[in-house]
């Protein structure tokens, strides 16, 4: 897999870009996503673009937004914040 190189990533964290289209109602809800929050994405289909990035297809998913304080239910939140 291809860490992403370009100017507004930082190179710290080129490996840790992940490209998601989102499709019917679930991007209706990503419209109203935004920068800095944390979001569970349940259902996502991942896979390796043709280019070797790490994208995902998000179509009726379930998007729940977290915030901190579920860091104790919410293992993978948790180890991010960690």
């Amino acid at each position: 897999m291809k860490a992403h190189q370009a100017q507004w990533c930082p190179p710290s964290l080129s490996d840790m870009i992940l490209q998601a289209e989102f499709w019917d109602r679930s991007a209706e809800r990503a419209q109203t996503m935004k920068v800095g929050e944390y979001y569970f994405i349940k259902n996502a289909r991942m896979r390796i673009s043709n280019g070797g990035y790490l994208e995902a297809k998000v179509a009726d998913a379930t998007i729940t937004q977290l915030h901190e304080k579920d860091a104790e239910s919410e293992p993978n939140l948790k180890a991010l914040l960690q």
